[in-house]
């Protein structure tokens, strides 16, 4: 099922053929399950990053040694940051892949399902 984009692969030379396999709706679906367990980790994720954030604060004391072997405390970003926004980031990533799912899903049931012509033989 070429199409617009599949034409601009071409053009460029990214195109890969693989794609344009039909896969089985079973493997399908276990892909789209496995997808929605990744979301909702990727938001447990997000909460327990949230909540350190509430807990304490956007920096944290760290305890190190400078040059002369003092021990020094230093304010430093709370890693609860990173945390967060690789989950943003992720939760997005995984969002477009569900929907990509689900339409290469539609096509797999379409295809496992061709519509009867009524005409045919006539």
């Amino acid at each position: 099922m070429p199409n617009a984009l599949t034409a601009q692969e071409r053009k460029r030379g990214t195109y890969r053929a693989d794609r344009d396999v039909v896969r089985s709706l079973p493997e399908i679906q276990a892909e789209i399950k496995d997808a929605f367990d990744c979301v909702a980790t990727l938001r447990n994720n997000l909460t327990m990053a949230n909540a350190a954030l509430r807990e304490k604060g956007m920096y944290i004391e760290s305890v190190t040694r400078n040059n002369k072997g003092e021990t020094v405390t230093t304010l430093k970003l709370n890693p609860a940051f990173r945390v967060q926004a690789a989950a943003l980031s992720g939760l997005k990533s995984w969002k477009r892949t569900l929907a990509l799912l689900r339409e290469e899903g539609a096509a797999a049931q379409e295809a496992a399902n061709p519509e009867k012509d009524e005409f045919e033989g006539l």
